[in-house]
């Protein structure tokens, strides 16, 4: 049992942590056009936009402005936006996530009370001592 634990926690954990990384935020839909972008898009948003000549991007907004969108490297003219999705936080996948992880620690085992296994340890006997004689 001691050994489901030691495996099992360190992969939540590893699991836990690629899933925070992308699993509690989702990617919502902007529509309606240039005015709609300027409203909605502030510098700091995660934005992925599929152009009108085929091309996926997806990067961190640092400007804002009349032309377009632009950052990490990027720019991209409004006239070339096919489609443009925003990163945003989700609450719920969130709580799902966190409840599931919780929940698997609950199953795996408890704090390993009242299992019969002999971890060692105890040392046999020896002499009195360094005072000790035969």
């Amino acid at each position: 049992m001691q050994i489901i634990r030691n495996r099992l926690i360190p992969l939540l954990l590893g699991t836990a942590l690629v899933f925070f990384g992308t699993g509690c935020s989702t990617m919502l839909a902007v529509q309606g056009g240039p005015a709609a972008y300027q409203n909605s898009i502030q510098p700091g948003d995660t934005v992925q936009i599929a152009t009108t000549d085929g091309r996926t991007l997806k990067f961190k907004v640092s400007d804002v402005n009349a032309n377009g969108l632009s950052g990490e490297g990027q720019a991209v003219s409004y006239d070339s936006i096919a489609s443009l999705q925003k990163q945003q936080f989700s609450f719920w996948r969130t709580a799902f996530l966190v409840g599931g992880i919780i929940a698997a620690g609950v199953l795996a085992g408890g704090d390993g009370y009242g299992d019969d296994y002999d971890y060692g340890g105890g040392g046999g006997g020896g002499g009195g001592g360094p005072y000790s004689y035969p």
